[in-house]
């Protein structure tokens, strides 16, 4: 209540500021794309023997606030299509359950690459068809805006969705792709 300014990283915490009482100015100031070269990429080595198939990349943390069992779910109800693949680049806590139920339902559509550089996402995102970002379904989520919103919109590749909210919003307002409700695997997949 002693705050002169608040600035917001998504338009979805406005209200969020009022059920606590403050009644000051804000702005909303969103999160922007790192500054990543998209324009003279080169695809990292690592990606060399990937096979050359329709690519929905999902990069970043994987763990439990990005809903990836939600994910896996969607790999596994389109695993029919050998033309299209996952690729995961990350890590966190939920990447030993991801790797666990591509190897148990033996998933040939989901490749894992751990952890990399932020140097080699502009390389990976060119190399990509389509960009993943998911959230699970969480009120404080729906107001949120994933910083790889930013981060895959400045790749110029279409984005899908897996989220509730702002992320979702801007994602279908921009035109820039599709967006599924969050933990909703078969809309996912679809």
């Amino acid at each position: 209540k002693r705050t002169d300014l608040i600035l917001l990283q998504s338009p979805g915490f406005t209200d969020n500021l009022k059920e606590f009482g403050y009644e000051g100015p804000s702005y909303v100031v969103p999160n922007w794309a790192p500054g990543l070269d998209f324009e003279s990429a080169k695809i990292p080595d690592w990606l060399k023997d990937l096979p050359q198939k329709f690519t929905v990349t999902f990069a970043g943390n994987v763990g439990k606030a990005q809903a990836i069992s939600s994910v896996m779910e969607a790999a596994k109800k389109i695993s029919f299509n050998d033309q299209i693949q996952f690729v995961v680049v990350g890590d966190g806590s939920e990447l030993e359950f991801a790797k666990k139920t591509a190897q148990e339902n033996s998933l040939n559509n989901v490749h894992f690459f751990g952890r990399r550089p932020i140097e080699d996402m502009p390389g990976l995102f060119k190399r990509s068809d389509a960009l993943l970002v998911s959230l699970r379904k969480d009120p404080i989520f729906a107001r949120t805006i994933p910083s790889k919103v930013q981060a895959y919109m400045a790749a110029a590749k279409p984005l899908i969705g897996s989220l509730d909210g702002v992320g979702s919003q801007i994602i279908l307002e921009s035109n820039s792709g599709f967006s599924a409700p969050a933990e909703d695997a078969r809309a996912l997949a679809n």
